[in-house]
């Protein structure tokens, strides 16, 4: 039996990984990749702490500044993070738990909303505010959880204006999952990185 000869046959051309396109495509894969990757390891609630401190991580060393791999340094931030952020995720559960109850009520049967589901609303928005810093503080800085909690909500109040954006930031991300489920796979990395620019402001102030 002869061989096939490759006369004839065009060589096929390399992909030039260093061109825009290729490089905005596999920033886009990465965003749905780490936003993915964060929901699926925030369902079991007691590892919600470690996802959103992995999540921080890579969006601020890997998307940012384009440190390795994304998907490599979120599951190593997540396992490094997870015995220190378990306490931390419970109260936060907790937190969320009696906020959504109360939301809830008003959201079921088209019943019209108070201004109680409304407060409960913005007091529940403002926690997970507080958890953001928290989790962004236990990637950026060694401490316990009970002293990254403390300092999370002092940070939360010295720096308020930052709070008011961070606040903002994903009560708008959860409305527009809320009504476009889709919104998943890109507003935790989206959010998390418009946090970040503010955040690492705030810590350069405390880096030695």
């Amino acid at each position: 039996m002869k061989k096939k000869s490759n006369k004839g046959k065009n060589t096929m051309p390399k992909i030039n990984s260093d061109s825009f396109i290729f490089r905005i495509g596999n920033k886009v894969f990465d965003v749905i990749a780490v936003s993915l990757l964060w929901f699926v390891c925030c369902i079991p609630v007691i590892t919600a702490g470690a996802s959103t401190t992995a999540l921080y991580d890579t969006v601020f060393r890997n998307i940012r500044q384009n440190r390795g791999y994304c998907y490599k340094g979120f599951l190593k931030c997540f396992k490094d993070n997870f015995k220190n952020t378990v306490q931390a995720s419970i109260i936060f559960a907790i937190l969320t738990v009696v906020s959504m109850w109360d939301i809830s009520l008003a959201l079921g049967g088209g019943s019209v909303i108070s201004g109680y589901q409304i407060t409960f609303f913005i007091l529940w928005i403002l926690a997970m505010t507080w958890a953001i810093w928290t989790f962004a503080l236990t990637a950026r800085f060694e401490n316990n959880w009970k002293n990254t909690l403390k300092n999370g909500l002092l940070m939360f109040f010295a720096h308020l204006p930052v709070t008011l954006g961070m606040a903002v930031i994903f009560a708008l991300s959860a409305m527009l999952v809320w009504d476009i489920p889709v919104l998943i796979v890109v507003l935790p990395v989206g959010g998390m990185l418009l946090d970040s620019f503010m955040l690492e402001k705030v810590f350069k102030r405390y880096i030695k």
